[in-house]
């Protein structure tokens, strides 16, 4: 789970040839973000504090930075805040409404699109430290105060039902469980790694995640140093325009940061870049992909 102390893309994919040369950019035709957060107020696990800013600074500046980049984008804002338990509500964050959120992003796609999923929360693993059961815990569904979870195996595989390619950003504690072994051998048998899929988490499968200040409120350090790198300045105000109220109109509401100067952000940037952008601090490594981590490009039109 995450723990406490007070410290401080639009994105494009290219091909690798073998010879490790990069193709010419592949130009998305449109992003899909689901940004999910959850403080589990509602729940019997610990309350977090970073994870609401953490999700809606994050579907802002994807918004933002989409918008400054001329790339389209449809952002879907999945929260879990305060007390309330709302299953119903097709955007609340319980496992079932994760995957019919996928399904139903998925067929909004086409083959040029890329989806992303972050998500800001609490993580597990099993006892038996295998990589196939790593855990989201996501909000709770019912009478329970338990929480429901997101497996490993159960997102690999609604991701790669969906047709273009998924960036997975997991900010919890022991998210690099849900980083596959990259296959070196030309024949490999039973291997989670999907071509399709790419992982960035905050931390390796036995690590713990980290919150920190930021001006007023709080943010997992793995989410605020990838804020930052994206130009994210928390004291401006962006009107972002994502669903979140509803599947069927996009909804505005005011996100505490903005992104006004592109200057110092590079045209094109990596996948490498945006897991070099945090800072191993805490004994919290920045393990985070398998494969070829140059492919993926955020590329300024």
């Amino acid at each position: 789970m995450r723990k406490f102390t007070m410290a401080g893309i639009t994105v494009l994919l290219i091909l690798l040839f073998s010879g490790c040369e990069l193709s010419r950019p592949f130009y998305t035709t449109k992003i899909h973000g689901l940004f999910i957060g959850l403080d589990y107020q509602n729940s019997d696990v610990n309350d977090l504090h970073g994870t609401i800013p953490d999700a809606t600074e994050m579907a802002g500046a994807f918004h933002r930075i989409t918008e400054l980049y001329q790339i389209p984008f449809d952002g879907y804002l999945a929260l879990q805040e305060g007390s309330e338990v709302s299953p119903e509500h097709p955007l609340y964050p319980s496992a079932n409404n994760i995957f019919s959120l996928i399904e139903h992003i998925g067929n909004e796609m086409d083959n040029n699109d890329l989806f992303i999923f972050y998500y800001a929360g609490h993580g597990d693993i099993s006892d038996d430290q295998d990589a196939t059961t790593g855990i989201l815990a996501t909000a709770r569904d019912g009478e329970s105060s338990r929480y429901t979870t997101v497996t490993v195996t159960a997102l690999r595989e609604a991701l790669a039902a969906l047709p273009g390619n998924k960036v997975v950003i997991l900010d919890s504690c022991h998210s690099g469980a849900y980083v596959a072994e990259y296959p070196l051998d030309q024949v490999v048998e039973q291997t989670l790694y999907d071509p399709s899929q790419f992982y960035l988490t905050s931390t390796h499968i036995d690590e713990t995640a980290k919150e920190t200040s930021v001006g007023t409120h709080f943010h997992g350090k793995f989410s605020s140093e990838l804020l930052t790198y994206l130009e994210w300045d928390h004291e401006g105000t962006t009107q972002a325009s994502v669903y979140y109220d509803s599947l069927i109109e996009k909804g505005t509401y005011d996100v505490v940061g903005e992104i006004s100067d592109l200057s110092d952000l590079d045209e094109i940037i990596t996948l490498r870049d945006l897991e070099d952008a945090t800072d191993p601090q805490f004994g919290q490594e920045a393990l985070r992909t398998s494969g070829p981590r140059d492919i993926i490009l955020l590329n300024r039109r």
